[in-house]
């Protein structure tokens, strides 16, 4: 028996497991959340997150995925709670 398996994303992901800090506002930047990236792309992640966000919030990436000056915006495609306080999500960046 024969699987067909057809990727339906724009761009191959690569296993990247990093620790990054985020922030959900602008205007409240001392506010910051802490996950765990599990793959990443050019067009986007998969982490782990300790709180729950919801599918289409924008969350701002403080901590740098390429470089100590860069942020990166990125918006919520979905959300899967794995425990307690346990998420992971997929994150489209802007």
């Amino acid at each position: 028996m024969a699987f067909n398996f057809t990727e339906r994303r724009a761009n191959p992901r690569q296993t990247y497991f990093h620790m990054i800090k985020y922030i959900l506002n602008p205007d409240t930047p001392d506010k910051i959340f802490k996950g765990v990236t599990i793959n990443i792309s050019a067009s986007g992640l998969r982490l782990y997150i300790y709180n729950l966000l919801s599918k289409g919030q924008e969350i701002i990436i403080i901590s740098s995925l390429s470089g100590p000056q860069n942020s990166q915006k990125g918006t919520v495609r979905w959300i899967n709670k794995l425990h307690d306080n346990t998420y992971e999500a997929g994150l489209e960046f802007a």
